[in-house]
């Protein structure tokens, strides 16, 4: 599932961080803002985190450039913010109370918030993984929470984010934010609903290139091993899928986290994190071997999600449709399923995704089937009529890079005109608007049985055939191989 900041292909919840060089201080900036990051007038809110411990980091937030607002302490983490002064430009800071409004207009240039967050504590006590509790030995948490900010609707609300740790800090936390230059990153602290989750303990790491793109691939120490051949093999498959789909990788760096969990079988669901930047977390079973990891789809699934900027909630299935729609086409272009195996989990799919008698659009019938499949019944519609118009020159993927050169990713919330007109200009057509206003609101059944023969594909005894002349069946060809 995917709301303003998480996309899941089943019922987890979780996130990440990047660890610094170990030799030297870390200026972290949290997030990409192609908006802010160049801009010298951005009002920026500086984080620095020090003084590392089991259970409390220090936490000094600069708002000497936002001093016009007033930060009001969520009361769920009241209870864990403890020595909280304010430094102006009097000699000495003075003390302040966690259960009451913060009042920075009091400063006048130099505005300093102090405080030690029992960040142990919070997770131990508060034991939502959604907002800040425990897996695996680990701390996962919404920063959110305690990086003190105020209203982001605010006339004075900041442009900018940034956050610096000292070491023992920096190694100690993970995270799925885009760097923005040599150990910078930088988020959007308007954004409303949260940013991607905090990992803090002791984290195992490495870095996977693909391309450009870097993938790091975090799990507790203490987790129960997996095996780590086939497992990287899997994470290089899944993402060179995703890469030769949609002519590189979606984003520059993303946060895996792994979590075993023992026994054998398949790969059961993941959640992939956006706003600010990606983190993707995954359970992993120990027995694992190489023959359920090539089997798997999931990983795909999440690494597509990674194209697509965050949305509103009515147009969730958009997110999922795409990732249901491109996950087995990506995976056939790099040889993992065969012609059969894609459009024979299409056939058996795309019923669940027609409407009903009180169906109301795709933006408007938040089911299962409407949610998923009706979202990869959309992607297919537009991938058929743009290859039609194209001579097979043109599809979804080439939405998708339009969508990636106006600077589009699951780290930004869009609006959906925002990302159709993206599309469109990748494309050089109209296909994805004119599809959406015919599927929004209202949409008819559509004849599948009509659909796969026009397409060239029947079946017998369960067993497809592929007729290989005429337009249609290289149009089919064409969707699926992306050439002419």
């Amino acid at each position: 599932m995917v709301d303003t900041l998480v996309s899941e292909a089943s019922g987890l919840s979780l996130w990440g961080f990047k660890s610094p060089p170990s030799h030297q201080r870390i200026l972290i900036l949290c997030s990409v803002l192609g908006t802010f990051s160049s801009a010298a007038h951005a009002k920026t809110l500086r984080y620095e985190l020090s003084d590392f411990t089991p259970k409390t980091f220090r936490i000094v937030a600069d708002f000497s450039e936002v001093t016009r607002i007033v930060i009001n302490p969520s009361p769920s983490i009241q209870p864990f913010i403890s020595d909280l002064s304010l430094q102006t430009e009097a000699p000495k800071a003075f003390p302040l109370k966690a259960n009451q409004p913060i009042d920075l207009r009091v400063c006048k240039k130099q505005c300093r918030l102090s405080y030690v967050f029992h960040y142990r504590d919070a997770a131990e006590k508060i034991d939502d993984i959604d907002r800040i509790g425990l897996q695996d030995s680990l701390v996962i948490g919404d920063p959110s929470l305690w990086l003190f900010a105020g209203d982001s609707d605010a006339a004075d609300a900041p442009d900018l984010a940034t956050l610096s740790a000292d070491t023992a800090t920096s190694s100690h936390m993970a995270h799925g934010f885009f760097p923005a230059g040599p150990s910078y990153w930088s988020w959007n602290p308007r954004h409303k609903d949260g940013l991607a989750p905090m990992l803090i303990g002791d984290i195992q790491r490495e870095t996977l290139q693909v391309g450009a793109s870097a993938i790091e691939i975090v799990r507790a120490k203490s987790a129960l091993p997996i095996n780590e051949k086939s497992v990287l093999a899997w994470i290089k498959n899944a993402s060179s899928s995703v890469a030769q789909y949609i002519g590189r990788f979606p984003v520059p760096k993303v946060l895996l986290y792994l979590r075993p969990v023992k026994g054998g079988g398949e790969i059961r669901g993941g959640k992939t994190f956006g706003s600010g930047g990606a983190t993707i977390l995954i359970p992993v079973p120990t027995e694992s071997d190489d023959a359920s990891l090539k089997r798997d789809w999931v990983l795909t699934h999440e690494f597509m999600h990674l194209s697509l900027p965050l949305l509103p909630r009515q147009h969730h299935w958009m997110e999922e449709g795409l990732a249901t729609y491109a996950e087995p086409v990506a995976r056939y272009r790099l040889g993992f399923l065969t012609r059969a195996q894609v459009f024979g989990d299409m056939m058996q799919g795309m019923p669940s995704g027609q409407p009903e008698a009180d169906d109301r659009g795709l933006d408007h019938t938040p089911t299962w089937g409407r949610t998923y499949w009706g979202g990869a019944f959309y992607y297919l519609h537009v991938d058929i009529e743009l290859r039609k118009r194209s001579q097979g020159k043109i599809g979804v993927e080439n939405g998708l890079q339009g969508i990636a050169a106006a600077g589009g990713s699951i780290a930004e919330l869009w609006d959906v005109e925002h990302v159709l007109k993206a599309a469109d200009k990748g494309t050089g057509f109209t296909v994805f608007s004119d599809t959406y206003a015919k599927m929004k609101d209202k949409m008819p059944a559509e004849d599948l049985d009509r659909l796969w023969k026009d397409l060239g594909i029947s079946a017998d005894a369960k067993v497809l055939h592929f007729a290989e002349k005429g337009e249609m069946a290289r149009v089919r060809e064409s969707l699926l191989s992306g050439k002419p």
